[in-house]
């Protein structure tokens, strides 16, 4: 058995099997034809559509739908951690809270030092990492107008 620490609290994992040892590793993400269709045909889908849409829309417009698209695609992944791990939400909700309450209201010095907190009680928390580095790029930039 390994010892693995997961989201809140460690727990003990089986080890991997003595036959998977000797395997050669797999380079693959899925499999060969999956990883072809989702990685080299869905841009050579994509491009054309993008090339279509340039005559209904302006370029501002695209570019706008892209950047959404690609911000839910990156923050989605750490709120569905954040918010669907129970333990951990529990474990910090309110500095994560207090964090975004502080922000809104513009003491961004106390909204960094709760998502520093809540970073020191559990130092693999990506979404208090993301949030502390929006706070503090917000406090420099206060610093410097």
């Amino acid at each position: 058995m390994q010892h693995v620490s997961a989201f809140s609290r460690p727990q003990t994992v089986p080890a991997a099997p003595a036959s998977a040892a000797g395997r050669k590793p797999n380079l693959w993400i899925l499999d060969s034809w999956r990883d072809l269709i989702l990685y080299v045909c869905t841009p050579l889908l994509l491009v054309p559509i993008f090339v279509g849409a340039q005559g209904l829309w302006a370029a501002a417009d695209i570019y706008l739908f892209v950047a959404a698209f690609g911000a839910m695609g990156h923050h989605l992944p750490g709120m569905i951690r954040a918010y669907g791990d129970r333990a951990l939400f529990q474990r910090f909700r309110w500095r994560f809270y207090l964090g975004k309450v502080f922000m809104r209201e513009g003491d961004v010095g106390q909204a960094v030092s709760q998502f520093q907190e809540a970073l020191r009680l559990h130092p693999d928390f990506p979404e208090a990492e993301e949030n502390l580095r929006i706070a503090k790029e917000s406090e420099n930039t206060n610093r410097h107008e």
